[in-house]
Protein backbone atom coordinates (compact mmCIF):
# COMPACT_ATOMS: atom_id res chain seq x y z
CA UNK A 1 0.00 0.00 0.00
CA UNK A 2 1.26 3.41 -1.02
CA UNK A 3 0.14 6.40 0.38
CA UNK A 4 0.57 9.73 0.21
CA UNK A 5 -0.61 13.59 -0.11
CA UNK A 6 1.10 17.02 -0.95
CA UNK A 7 3.81 17.69 -2.86
CA UNK A 8 4.83 15.85 -5.66
CA UNK A 9 7.62 12.95 -4.86
CA UNK A 10 10.53 10.96 -6.33
CA UNK A 11 11.05 7.40 -5.30
CA UNK A 12 14.08 6.35 -6.32
CA UNK A 13 15.06 2.77 -6.61
CA UNK A 14 18.12 1.14 -5.67
CA UNK A 15 20.12 -2.13 -6.05
CA UNK A 16 19.50 -5.12 -8.89
CA UNK A 17 16.28 -3.73 -11.19
CA UNK A 18 13.02 -5.41 -9.79
CA UNK A 19 9.43 -4.66 -10.20
CA UNK A 20 8.41 -2.13 -7.92
CA UNK A 21 4.89 -1.73 -7.81
CA UNK A 22 2.46 -4.24 -9.30
CA UNK A 23 -1.07 -2.60 -9.75
CA UNK A 24 -3.99 -4.90 -10.85
CA UNK A 25 -3.11 -8.45 -9.28
CA UNK A 26 -6.07 -10.22 -7.22
CA UNK A 27 -4.79 -11.94 -4.33
CA UNK A 28 -6.89 -14.39 -2.77
CA UNK A 29 -6.42 -14.43 0.77
CA UNK A 30 -7.94 -17.39 2.84
CA UNK A 31 -8.59 -17.24 7.10
CA UNK A 32 -6.94 -20.15 8.45
CA UNK A 33 -7.42 -21.46 12.13
CA UNK A 34 -8.68 -19.32 14.49
CA UNK A 35 -7.92 -15.82 16.28
CA UNK A 36 -5.74 -15.74 18.61
CA UNK A 37 -5.63 -12.35 20.67
CA UNK A 38 -2.87 -10.17 21.57
CA UNK A 39 -2.52 -10.27 25.30
CA UNK A 40 -0.21 -6.96 25.90
CA UNK A 41 -1.81 -4.07 27.33
CA UNK A 42 0.37 -1.87 24.54
CA UNK A 43 1.96 -2.74 21.50
CA UNK A 44 3.73 0.31 19.90
CA UNK A 45 3.71 1.08 16.29
CA UNK A 46 6.58 -0.27 15.14
CA UNK A 47 7.13 -3.53 17.57
CA UNK A 48 9.12 -6.49 16.21
CA UNK A 49 7.85 -8.32 19.08
CA UNK A 50 4.04 -8.84 21.00
CA UNK A 51 2.60 -11.70 23.08
CA UNK A 52 -0.36 -14.01 22.60
CA UNK A 53 -2.84 -15.83 24.09
CA UNK A 54 -1.27 -19.07 22.70
CA UNK A 55 1.30 -19.62 20.20
CA UNK A 56 1.78 -23.21 19.67
CA UNK A 57 0.73 -23.27 16.27
CA UNK A 58 2.08 -20.05 14.95
CA UNK A 59 6.12 -21.06 13.21
CA UNK A 60 8.78 -18.66 11.59
CA UNK A 61 7.96 -18.23 8.14
CA UNK A 62 4.24 -18.22 8.54
CA UNK A 63 2.15 -15.16 7.05
CA UNK A 64 -0.50 -13.43 9.86
CA UNK A 65 -3.07 -10.78 9.55
CA UNK A 66 -2.67 -8.61 12.46
CA UNK A 67 -6.27 -6.92 12.92
CA UNK A 68 -6.76 -3.83 15.08
CA UNK A 69 -10.63 -2.45 15.88
CA UNK A 70 -10.64 1.23 15.36
CA UNK A 71 -13.38 2.32 17.96
CA UNK A 72 -14.55 6.16 18.51
CA UNK A 73 -12.12 6.42 21.61
CA UNK A 74 -9.58 5.16 19.61
CA UNK A 75 -9.82 7.63 17.10
CA UNK A 76 -10.20 10.30 19.91
CA UNK A 77 -7.49 9.09 21.48
CA UNK A 78 -5.08 9.23 18.54
CA UNK A 79 -6.57 12.89 17.81
CA UNK A 80 -8.04 11.90 14.68
CA UNK A 81 -10.99 13.52 15.56
CA UNK A 82 -10.72 16.69 15.41
CA UNK A 83 -8.74 16.69 11.74
CA UNK A 84 -8.86 19.59 9.27
CA UNK A 85 -7.22 20.13 5.88
CA UNK A 86 -7.51 23.11 3.68
CA UNK A 87 -10.19 24.17 6.40
CA UNK A 88 -12.64 21.29 6.23
CA UNK A 89 -13.06 19.15 8.89
CA UNK A 90 -11.93 15.41 8.10
CA UNK A 91 -13.41 12.37 9.13
CA UNK A 92 -11.66 9.18 9.75
CA UNK A 93 -14.11 5.83 9.50
CA UNK A 94 -14.71 3.24 12.33
CA UNK A 95 -14.22 -0.16 11.46
CA UNK A 96 -10.59 -2.04 11.45
CA UNK A 97 -7.24 -1.90 10.38
CA UNK A 98 -5.01 -4.70 8.99
CA UNK A 99 -1.91 -5.23 8.23
CA UNK A 100 -0.06 -8.92 7.04
CA UNK A 101 3.36 -9.79 8.60
CA UNK A 102 5.31 -12.54 8.39
CA UNK A 103 6.68 -14.33 11.58
CA UNK A 104 10.40 -14.18 11.93
CA UNK A 105 10.32 -16.61 15.33
CA UNK A 106 8.16 -17.95 17.85
CA UNK A 107 9.47 -18.29 21.82
CA UNK A 108 7.08 -20.53 23.61
CA UNK A 109 6.75 -19.01 27.32
CA UNK A 110 6.56 -21.60 30.03
CA UNK A 111 3.90 -20.87 32.44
Amino acid sequence: MLRGSGEASKIIMTGVPHVCFSIGENLKTERVGEAVFITDAYVPSGAHQFTVADGRNFSAGDEIAISKPVTDSWVHFMGMDALVRDGKEQTWITGELTTERTIRAVKIMSS
